[in-house]
């Protein structure tokens, strides 16, 4: 994945936006209800841009692909957790 950029910060919980570029092939069209990203990493997807569209509150049904971006709610090890899981293949 490429170089994250915090969006927002407070002493507990940030907001990072979060490329699907290193995304692993076993992810890609996933929804993210089959990721169970929340349930892995404690962190919430909050909203995604898709080619020009931005999606806030995405439905668990909305599927993933390399050119995705995430808007990512959590704390800083849910969201370190996050990028590792979405890189790995399994």
């Amino acid at each position: 994945m490429r170089e994250n950029q915090m969006l927002q910060s407070s002493k507990d919980v940030n907001l990072e936006e979060v490329s699907c570029q290193a995304l692993a092939s076993c992810f890609a069209g996933k929804s993210i209800q089959e990721l169970g990203i929340r349930n892995h990493t404690g962190a919430n997807i909050i909203g995604m841009k898709k080619g020009d569209s931005y999606i806030f509150n995405p439905s668990p049904d909305v599927t993933l692909s390399s050119t995705d971006q995430l808007f990512v709610l959590g704390k800083p090890d849910q969201l370190r957790t996050l990028k590792i899981v979405l890189e790995t293949e399994v």
